[in-house]
């Protein structure tokens, strides 16, 4: 109204209102998100790994995921907040390396019969890992943080379990699907191989071990900020309506 009628005055949204309302266009705009990164990474598969197969394997598994882990926070009562909203996002980026493990050794050892085998108490530890760093997060003061913490650990197992027993027992009933690369059209098998092969020169192992153990007093030196309005950037309108 007052941009129609008084074009001189400029308004903006504030306050408790004006941060539920911007928050709210961002939730709204995360269902989009996540279907653009499932097409995303089903391209990168068809890329890496030859077939559009192995992505739409990729997408089921983490589709499977999410509608567990939100279920379950519906039934538990759980609530969708600014953080817990990207949650999908965070546990597909975060877990894509088990799948890309077994896809890139099954591009040169496609008559691999125990591969999921092979890989399972591996690939559980990478998973773990990450399991653990979302999981201290329940630890925090923060409700919002600790709400985010336990679902994300929850689903990185459920995706983990999903890849190497969901998958597994679908390829035994439909096992047309248990070959899901193709080396002849892959783009960057080349790649692939000389990552598997590659060794860090034994020269650099001490200095990055080093690193590894200065960066904890890096700890210290974190610019810590709890100030909710600062999620938006310095154009975003809320923020120029705080600042003026």
């Amino acid at each position: 109204f007052l941009a129609q009628k008084f074009p001189e005055i400029k308004a903006h949204f504030t306050g408790s209102l004006g941060f539920f309302y911007y928050g709210s266009v961002g939730s709204e705009r995360a269902g989009m998100l996540n279907i653009i990164l499932l097409l995303f990474l089903i391209v990168l598969c068809r890329l890496c790994f030859g077939t559009y197969k192995a992505g739409l394997l990729l997408a089921m598994t983490l589709v499977l995921m999410g509608g567990i882990i939100y279920g379950a926070m519906a039934y538990s009562g759980s609530p969708v907040d600014l953080l817990n909203n990207g949650l999908f996002l965070m546990i597909a980026v975060a877990v894509l390396e088990d799948f890309f493990f077994i896809s890139i050794w099954q591009l040169t050892h496609q008559d691999e019969k125990n591969l999921f085998q092979k890989f399972i108490i591996p690939s559980f530890f990478t998973s773990f890992t990450t399991m653990i760093g979302f999981g201290s997060l329940c630890f925090t003061d923060l409700t919002i943080i600790k709400r985010f913490g336990f679902w994300a650990a929850t689903g990185t197992l459920l995706e983990w379990f999903f890849i190497f027993f969901f998958l597994p027992a679908l390829i035994k009933i439909f096992p047309k699907i248990s070959i899901w690369t193709n080396p002849a059209k892959a783009c960057f098998q080349g790649f692939s191989l000389s990552i598997l092969d590659r060794k860090i020169p034994r020269v650099l192992l001490k200095p990055l071990l080093l690193l590894g153990v200065l960066s904890l007093f890096s700890v210290s030196q974190l610019e810590l900020s709890d100030a909710p309005f600062e999620i938006f950037a310095k154009k975003h309108p809320f923020r120029q309506g705080i600042s003026a």
